[in-house]
């Protein structure tokens, strides 16, 4: 089909069947036209009728491509303290993401009044029947529902809505801010700021998609949104988008290179958990309860109430049949109710406070001395103070206080003399007496703001609503202090423990997918004795040093039961009290092996240690002791010495497993001295006790040295001694016994 060109140049003559027509094309999407084929009398390359041979067009372009110039981009040296840093001036307006908001009344009304708006604050409602519903502060402009979103099915929208105020969620994780502004919006007698004026009148003849992109486009609004978040929730929310844009884009690739087309077994996707949340409004407009959904296209009309009912009583069947229908799925709600609050008369106490500081410090705003005494004040003073907000207070406000409600705390007479004094114009300093009458309104200024800010928090507290430390708690982010905390640590190598058993944990857990990962002897242990390792995961753990060292206290336990089986049986029978002496060296044998083994295979592990000590506890401690008890030494008092002398093998054994690390070595890694007597050399009073026991001095008046105090409740055998003086020379931190 012929397209008609139409010329500009009335010259020519409009041709309806040559190339002429191309140039009606239209336009492309891109908005950029198409170029126009040249006629022959036009085109340079165009000789005779004929295209130009290939010597004219091997000529250098004119128009050669532009190379791709690298991105512009500020990337930091170090991302990780770059994302952890403080926030610099108006940066966050920068950020074009909005973050996923927490369903807490304290966020959503200080968010309220960083929007703009005052007298509401935001009520959890804990149960939807009509009793609690009729508890909220009057009045109730709206609630705000969070539920797990699930698409409804059989709901219909209304198209005949024009009398409210209905905006679209154009943009991810919005969806909160969009259901305070529809609520907001359709609120008759809520007050707003100046910039929620100007937006409200902005967007009132705009489509819901349209006011849905303005809110979008509104950096104040999305500042407010963003007003507790932190850097790294952007980072992430920015990466969450970005990943849905790479996997939209692999989709795409895949179905146009026909990958999709190719018969094969799909791969399993991973699960993954993609619960998302959502907030709705519902909004009571006229005589009819409208739920006002961000992702729908229309506004729905619940229903109608009387006059005589609350508009919230229409809301209690709707909110339980939706709860009850998805209960089989168990899914999670949040309510939240805008309310008024009672807060007004404090809130204009407060604005006087401001407006009297304000007055004063532009009074003296030029004396030299005048800044430096109020700087580090934490006043508020100035009317754009960052914290008005959040207090529902802005500068009309404070402008806005009436002439008798300034300086309330001032004398007459400071009046008179602030009034009078010719320091107070700006053309002369301010004398010493000004000033220091100005300091002392200052003061009194201060106090009574620090009262009115307590009896807020406590009114708002009274009224269910949250304290402003739960706010300070959100704005402060600790992750910096903490990751420079971290930081020094690993500088001090206290954390190298901890690399270690996270770095065993993941080849653990490569290791069970098949793969051989090399990983030294301690990690492969701690892997080992995990909780998911399986079965006979604890034998497997441990090393040829350690089963030596498991010998040793098996020897001591035999010892044990040989002591108790000579109490048991005739006391003139001595083989059990000979077999309890002789299993003692073995057990110094075995002591002496694993470390020599564990040396040898260069194998060596905390388990290994606290093995060997458990072990020597036993044979060098608790079994020489039930010795000297079978031999006759049993007194209370007798007792008292024999435990003690056990109390201080383990406390020399605790010690030497906290101060290994620190005792000098040799080249080999073995400690060069003892720091006071090794337990082993309890078999000193094992030779000893096998020495009375071939004399036959076994028995409670046989043995050496007698009874002293007998009959007594000082009754005891001074041999007991010995092993009070050993147990106290093994606690000796000044003896230092060179290891053979």
């Amino acid at each position: 089909m012929a397209r008609v060109r139409i010329s500009s140049d009335p010259t020519k003559e409009t041709n309806s069947e040559n190339g002429d027509a191309a140039s009606s094309l239209p336009l492309r999407r891109s908005g950029r036209a198409r170029k126009r084929p040249s006629d022959h009398g036009e085109d340079a390359d165009y000789e005779n009728g004929r295209i130009a041979t290939s010597s004219a067009s091997s000529e250098s372009r004119q128009n050669r491509k532009r190379r791709v110039a690298p991105s512009a981009l500020d990337v930091p040296d170090n991302l990780l303290e770059a994302s952890l840093g403080p926030w610099k001036e108006n940066e966050q307006s920068e950020w074009p993401s909005w973050i996923e908001l927490e369903s807490d009344p304290a966020f959503f009304t200080a968010i309220l009044g960083l929007l703009g708006v005052k007298g509401a604050r935001i009520e959890e409602v804990l149960s939807v029947d009509e009793d609690t519903l009729a508890t909220l502060p009057p009045p109730v402009h709206g609630l705000v529902f969070l539920y797990e979103y699930v698409a409804d099915e059989g709901i219909k929208t209304t198209e005949s809505c024009r009398n409210v105020w209905f905006a679209n969620q154009t943009t991810q994780n919005a969806c909160a801010t969009i259901a305070l502004l529809n609520i907001i919006m359709n609120a008759e007698q809520l007050s707003l700021g100046e910039k929620l004026r100007k937006f409200k009148e902005e967007s009132k003849d705009l489509s819901p998609p349209l006011r849905g992109h303005l809110i979008n486009n509104s950096t104040w609004i999305r500042v407010a949104h963003n007003s507790f978040a932190r850097r790294l929730d952007h980072l992430d929310a920015a990466l969450g988008l970005q990943n849905e844009v790479d996997n939209k884009k692999k989709r795409a690739k895949s179905v146009f290179s026909g990958q999709q087309q190719k018969r094969r077994k799909p791969k399993k996707e991973k699960s993954e958990n993609t619960t998302a949340y959502h907030f709705i409004a519902f909004v009571p407009i006229g005589q009819q309860v409208w739920q006002l959904d961000g992702l729908a296209s229309a506004p729905v009309c619940i229903g109608e109430y009387g006059e005589d009912k609350h508009w919230t009583s229409v809301m209690c069947p709707v909110l339980q049949e939706r709860m009850m229908r998805y209960e089989t799925e168990r899914l999670f709600f949040s309510l939240l109710a805008v309310c008024g609050d009672n807060l007004a008369h404090v809130r204009q106490k407060l604005a006087a406070n401001i407006r009297n500081l304000a007055d004063l410090n532009s009074k003296l705003s030029n004396n030299p001395s005048w800044p430096s005494r109020t700087a580090s004040q934490d006043t508020i003073y100035n009317p754009s103070d960052a914290r008005l907000p959040a207090l529902q207070l802005d500068v009309e406000d404070i402008q806005a206080v009436p002439d008798s409600d300034l300086k309330p705390s001032l004398s007459k007479q400071q009046q008179r003399d602030l009034c009078s004094s010719p320091g107070m114009d700006d053309e002369s300093t301010p004398a010493e007496t000004t000033i220091e009458t100005a300091l002392e309104l200052w003061d009194q200024l201060g106090v009574e703001q620090k009262q009115i800010l307590a009896e807020y928090d406590r009114e708002s507290v009274a009224d269910g609503g949250q304290e402003s430390t739960v706010i300070l708690g959100r704005t402060k982010d600790y992750t910096a202090a903490v990751h420079e905390w971290v930081k020094k640590l690993a500088g001090h190598k206290h954390t190298d423990m901890s690399r270690r058993s996270s770095a065993a944990a993941v080849n653990g857990a490569a290791s069970k997918e098949g793969r051989n990962i090399d990983l030294p002897t301690s990690d492969k242990q701690k892997v080992l004795l995990s909780t998911d390792a399986g079965h006979f995961s604890l034998v497997r753990a441990l090393h040829l040093a350690d089963l030596i060292t498991e010998m040793n206290g098996l020897c001591g336990i035999l010892s044990l039961f040989s002591s108790m089986r000579y109490c048991l049986g005739d006391p003139t029978e001595h083989g059990n009290l000979w077999a309890a002496l002789a299993f003692l060296p073995f057990g110094l044998f075995f002591d002496f092996l694993d470390g020599k083994v564990a040396r040898w295979r260069k194998k060596s592990s905390m388990m290994g240690q606290e093995l060997d000590s458990l072990a020597d506890l036993i044979s060098f401690g608790v079994s020489p002791a039930a010795v000297a008890f079978a031999l006759g030494i049993r007194t209370p008092l007798d007792h008292l010495c024999l435990a003690f002398f056990v109390l201080c093998g383990l406390t020399r054994l605790a010690r030497f497993n906290v101060t290994a690390t620190s005792i000098p070595k040799d080249a080999s890694g073995k400690a060069r001295y003892f720091e006071g007597t090794p337990i082993p050399t309890t078999l000193a009073l094992d030779a000893l006790m096998a020495y009375w026991l071939s004399q036959g001095w076994v028995g409670h008046d046989a043995l050496p040295g007698g009874v002293w105090f007998a009959g007594s409740a000082l009754e005891m055998h001074p041999i007991v001694l010995l092993f009070m003086v050993h147990g106290c020379l093994m606690t000796s931190r000044t003896i230092h016994i060179p290891k053979p």
